[in-house]
């Protein structure tokens, strides 16, 4: 005896339940399907990348492809910084070429020289240098001594002239 369930409640639970056994197989069978035709595509899959379909899990393949975009997407980034990186070499080369050609004045005036150009690195170099010696060759200066002389060369330019005029 089912006393304390309601006539209708009973029924209704009935109703359900024989709707879910005839809906079940249904549902199964579409699920079997999806499970079959993902077994054939992973078996293509594998096949499609040389491996055995029998020997080769869905888990493996899927984690190697995971690994390759991974990768290739760190390769890719890495494309990118370069060609971004070369990009603004090559701006600021331009830069410097149109900054060093296009200055004031006339070519060869000493005074307009431009401060990075090889010339006065190689000056300003040497001059350090000599001074971190402790002298300049024939001039006896030290390194508190001015850089140039009153016609503008650098002291080594001078101890040059005169270690030439010797």
């Amino acid at each position: 005896d089912f006393g304390f369930l309601n006539e209708n409640l009973l029924h209704l639970y009935s109703n359900k339940i024989n709707e879910l056994v005839i809906k079940l197989p249904k549902d199964y069978n579409e699920s079997e399907k999806l499970v079959f035709d993902m077994k054939t595509d992973i078996s293509k899959l594998a096949k499609y990348f040389g491996e055995n379909p029998n020997a080769c899990t869905s888990d493996k393949i899927f984690t190697c492809i995971l690994q390759f975009v991974s990768i290739f997407k760190v390769s890719k980034d890495k494309v990118i910084r370069t060609r971004n990186s070369k990009a603004k070499q090559k701006q600021a080369q331009e830069k410097e070429k149109l900054s060093t050609s296009g200055g004031g004045g006339a070519k060869g005036v000493k005074s307009g020289e431009d401060k990075s150009s090889p010339r006065t690195k190689g000056r300003n170099a040497m001059s350090a240098i000599l001074k971190r010696r402790g002298s300049i060759v024939g001039g006896g200066s030290d390194s508190e001594s001015s850089d140039s002389d009153s016609d503008g060369d650098s002291d080594w330019e001078n101890s040059a002239r005169r270690a030439e005029a010797k």
